[in-house]
């Protein structure tokens, strides 16, 4: 078997419709009736149970758009699909072909082929790269509403959407915030997850499985603070969603880091995050100035390393 050095390199493969429909179900088969854990989910390449909906969702849509994906995408899509064919105990075998538009004997079949068009394709899930997901699971958060993982250049497409409704940006930046300019910002923040272990993640909706926005921390270098930031998008303010995922940030920073305190970045005239970090416990500490030459109110809350923050 050959292996690509680089697992996230775009492919196109050379599919016919029933291939790619077959492997649309593979994944659709672990929203139900397959039963999927933790633990089966990153051995098959994912970041845990939600990871695999989400990202679920975005390969299934682009196998229907026939779509470029990476190696480790296609690899991970065949694992899935072979197991949720192939498996009664975690999988849905005795119920595939009463979800599935093939029969058992025409889906293997159709599995073969795809098997042998993407055998040099393929990158190992090799026990190292397993434990590297599992590491990156250390930073998914959960509430009652939200799924935070860390953000990817993946996101930027619909990261860069909600930078472009002007009562988003205006308080972040985000004229500068086109599709380029947040996969730049996105490569920031996977180097700062590298380097310092914490970052921005994604705010995934429970119940849509959408990408509603981003929270989490950022480093400052020129004042050496760690801040609280937040972004959501229009449809999504008023719901609490900020005031909860932000909480869970600032619980597992008690639980997790030994920083006294955290800063919330907030422009003067940003009255509801002002009024949001009030209500997450953070107090007005200065007024300042951003290397970009913004005029900003720096607030300040001390980490209890303590109790839950209530909101």
């Amino acid at each position: 078997m050959s292996y690509s050095d680089d697992p996230e390199s775009m492919v196109e493969i050379a599919l016919e419709d029933e291939e790619r429909e077959l492997l649309r179900h593979g994944l659709l088969q672990w929203l139900g009736p397959a039963h999927c854990s933790e633990s089966m989910a990153v051995a098959m390449g994912f970041d845990g149970v939600d990871d695999l909906y989400v990202q679920g969702e975005r390969i299934t849509k682009a196998l229907r758009t026939r779509s470029q994906l990476s190696r480790f995408d296609w690899t991970r899509t065949l694992l899935a699909t072979e197991i949720v064919f192939a498996s009664d105990v975690v999988g849905a075998a005795w119920d595939w072909e009463a979800v599935a538009p093939f029969s058992d004997h025409y889906s293997l079949k159709i599995l073969r082929k795809i098997q042998r068009k993407l055998l040099t394709h393929l990158v190992p899930l090799s026990p190292r790269r397993v434990r590297e997901v599992s590491a990156e699971s250390y930073h998914l958060l959960g509430t009652e509403r939200l799924w935070l993982r860390p953000l990817k250049l993946t996101d930027a497409k619909d990261l860069a959407e909600i930078y472009a409704d002007p009562e988003v940006a205006r308080y972040i930046g985000g004229a500068a915030l086109d599709l380029t300019g947040t996969h730049q910002q996105l490569s920031r923040f996977e180097a700062e997850w590298g380097n310092r272990g914490v970052g921005q993640s994604a705010v995934l909706e429970l119940a849509s499985k959408r990408l509603i926005g981003r929270i989490g921390l950022h480093y400052w270098d020129v004042w050496g603070e760690l801040e609280l930031g937040y972004a959501l998008e229009t449809a999504s303010q008023g719901k609490g969603y900020a005031a909860e995922g932000a909480a869970a940030w600032i619980d597992w920073a008690e639980q997790n880091l030994k920083q006294e305190y955290l800063i919330a970045v907030i422009n003067p005239e940003n009255k509801p995050s002002i009024k949001l970090a009030r209500r997450l416990g953070f107090e007005h500490s200065r007024v300042d100035v951003t290397p970009s030459g913004s005029l900003v109110h720096i607030y300040r809350r001390d980490l209890a390393h303590l109790a839950p923050t209530k909101v």
